[in-house]
């Protein structure tokens, strides 16, 4: 049932679903390397998914996209190198368990200020009419 709200929870605040899994995995005490390469396999297979359903309504602008995808992939590269390297000197895995805490702090903090933005947007262009 954890999981089904998750996904539900995630679907809604348009987040990644992997994200949200990473903490039900640290309680089974998983392992943390094993824990972020579950969490970005389950990430990526939601981002297609939902790719593949934006592409069939011709909703996907294709340089962006082509745009995106290559800086995602370098980005990812450079995480990749960074995290194993420090995880190299210094034999302690819990980095990726705080940069997980920091992704979702900054996914619950700016959702609502975006929904907030909005809706004084809105506010402002019933005012102007």
């Amino acid at each position: 049932s954890y999981c089904f709200v998750a996904s539900v929870l995630c679907a809604c605040a348009g987040i990644a679903g992997g994200m949200v899994y990473a903490p039900l995995f640290l309680t089974y005490n998983m392992i943390p390397q094993v824990m972020g390469a579950t969490q970005s396999m389950l990430t990526q297979i939601e981002s297609y998914s939902i790719f593949i359903e934006y592409e069939e309504l011709n909703e996907v602008n294709d340089q962006l996209a082509f745009v995106f995808s290559v800086l995602t992939l370098i980005c990812a590269f450079i995480g990749i190198f960074g995290v194993n390297s420090y995880i190299a000197k210094s034999g302690k895995q819990s980095i990726i368990t705080v940069m997980l805490t920091i992704v979702l702090a900054i996914s619950l903090v700016s959702l609502p200020l975006k929904y907030a933005y909005d809706i004084n947007n809105s506010d402002n262009e019933i005012d102007k009419k």
